[in-house]
C-alpha cells in the first residue's frame, strides 16, 4: 500500500506533463448543458474520478481558502478548502435531496496543501447512500461523513454540470479552480479497490475506460478541447463564463 507521502511523490513525477486544461481563478469554468445522464440515484451510485494541480489555495470565504472544482447545482458538488489557523486541507464532496434542502457529505483531509502538485480525487455516492473521497489511492486515508437527518435521495434536477467551479456549503458564493484539471470522468456505479488502483496508477494520460467496467456518463480528457469523448455527447460550452487554456 502507497502511503501519503509516497503517493504525492509519484504524482509529482508527472508535474510537468502539459495538455491539460488551465483555470484563472476567477472567471474561467465549463459548462455542460443538463441531462438525465448526469444526474443520479442510490440505486446505481455514482462517482466522479479527475486529476488536479492547483496553483493557490484558493479565494478566501469565512476561515477557509477554497478552490471549487465541479458541481451541480441541487445534486453535488466537489471543493477543496484549506484553513489558515490548521494548515489542514479537506476535500469535500456533497450530494444533496433538493426535496428536503438536506445534504450527505465526505470529507478526507490531507496534512498539507497539495500545492502545484497532482492530486487524483476519485468521489462516490454509492448504493448504501454512502459518499466516500479516495486521495491519490491512499487508503490509510478516511473520509468522514457529514449526515443532515431527513436526507432521501440525490434528486434530479435541471441545473447544469460545471467544471472549474463549485457552489460552497453554507454560503451564496460560488468559487473557481486556481489551476489544472485533466482526465475527468463522471460514471454510473462506484469502482472497486482494484479499479481504484487501476486508475490512479495509469496517471493522467490513462484512459479510464481501459479500467474499468463502469457505465461512462461523461469523459473530458481535457487536453485540447471540452469535448466528451463517452460518445454520449455531453459536451462542454462556454455559456456564461469564459474557457479554460489549454497547456
Amino acid at each position: 500500500m502507497l502511503g501519503l507521502g509516497t503517493s504525492i511523490i509519484k504524482a509529482n513525477l508527472y508535474q510537468s506533463l502539459t495538455d491539460a486544461a488551465l483555470f484563472d481563478g476567477t472567471n474561467d469554468f465549463i459548462t455542460v448543458s443538463d441531462h438525465d445522464d448526469l444526474s443520479f440515484t442510490s440505486s446505481t451510485g455514482f462517482g466522479i474520478s479527475m486529476w488536479i494541480n492547483l496553483n493557490s489555495k484558493g479565494s478566501s470565504i469565512s476561515s477557509a481558502l477554497i478552490n471549487g472544482l465541479l458541481m451541480k447545482s441541487e445534486e453535488y458538488n466537489l471543493i477543496v478548502k484549506y484553513f489558515n489557523a490548521t494548515d489542514k486541507t479537506q476535500f469535500e464532496f456533497r450530494v444533496k435531496d433538493d426535496s428536503s434542502n438536506k445534504i450527505k457529505g465526505s470529507i478526507t483531509v490531507l496534512p498539507s496543501f497539495p500545492l502545484n502538485q497532482w492530486v487524483h480525487i476519485i468521489a462516490e455516492y454509492n448504493t448504501s447512500k454512502n459518499v466516500n473521497v479516495y486521495l491519490n489511492n491512499d487508503t490509510s486515508l478516511t473520509s468522514t461523513e457529514s449526515n443532515q437527518e431527513g436526507f432521501v435521495d440525490l434528486e434530479n434536477t435541471n441545473a447544469d454540470l460545471l467544471i472549474g467551479k463549485s457552489s460552497v456549503s453554507g454560503t451564496s458564493d460560488l468559487i473557481h479552480t486556481n489551476g489544472l484539471i485533466k482526465n475527468l470522468c463522471i460514471y454510473s456505479g462506484t469502482l472497486s479497490s482494484t479499479e481504484r488502483t487501476n486508475v490512479y496508477n495509469a496517471t493522467q494520460t490513462g484512459i479510464f475506460t481501459n479500467f474499468v467496467n463502469n457505465t461512462i456518463v461523461a469523459y473530458y480528457p481535457l487536453i485540447s478541447n471540452i469535448n466528451d469523448v463517452s460518445g454520449n455527447n455531453h459536451n462542454g460550452s462556454s455559456a456564461d463564463g469564459q474557457l479554460p487554456t489549454f497547456i
